[in-house]
């Protein structure tokens, strides 16, 4: 596809889709690294996979769009699944090397990658529907 024929998303929302995309990488970072400055109730703590499986959700999708307008190009899927379980994983492994009171949790992983797994199947029906020549 060239430049020309290109939607207009690729050029005007390149720049959002960075910043979210950073954003929300530190906030992730931030959320599941740092020292934890709180106690909370068990009852929230049982929520606790639930915010991994949305964070994961909404990373990835953010990743997958910023390629998409990075590359002017469809992305391909299975490697942006790959790199977002990369990324759950190294966290995990980084919260069982890190003095930061985090402790690892394959079920954190789990939840990680089931969210990331959803974001798959949306990039898949958005860039269905954006790139109809590659599908």
């Amino acid at each position: 596809m060239t430049e020309q024929n290109q939607p207009s998303y690729f050029t005007k929302y390149r720049l959002p889709v960075l910043l979210l995309f950073i954003i929300t990488t530190l906030g992730i970072l931030a959320g599941t690294l740092l020292p934890p400055n709180y106690d909370l109730p068990d009852t929230i703590w049982k929520q606790d996979k639930v915010g991994h499986f949305i964070m994961f959700l909404i990373w990835t999708t953010l990743f997958g769009a910023f390629l998409a307008v990075k590359n002017q190009a469809k992305p391909k899927l299975l490697a942006v699944f790959l790199y977002s379980a990369a990324y759950g994983l190294g966290i995990e492994i980084l919260q069982l090397l890190l003095p930061t009171n985090r402790q690892a949790e394959t079920l954190d992983f789990v939840a990680d990658i089931s969210g990331s797994l959803v974001a798959i199947c949306i990039l898949w029906f958005i860039f269905k529907k954006a790139f109809p020549a590659t599908s």
